[in-house]
């Protein structure tokens, strides 16, 4: 199956991310890399929950 993906954003995690950032980018995906420290300032944006 195959996904009309264009754009693509994360967070960049250690060195976890970078595997992902550049196999969507040779798919041709555009992504953007957010820092964490900003989107943490951010309230409310971020959707995953700590247990």
């Amino acid at each position: 199956m195959r996904m009309n993906i264009q754009h693509c954003l994360m967070e960049s995690t250690g060195i976890y991310w970078m595997s992902l950032y550049a196999i969507l980018t040779e798919a041709g995906i555009e992504v953007i890399v957010a820092n964490p420290v900003h989107i943490k300032q951010m309230p409310k944006r971020k959707t995953d929950r700590r247990c």
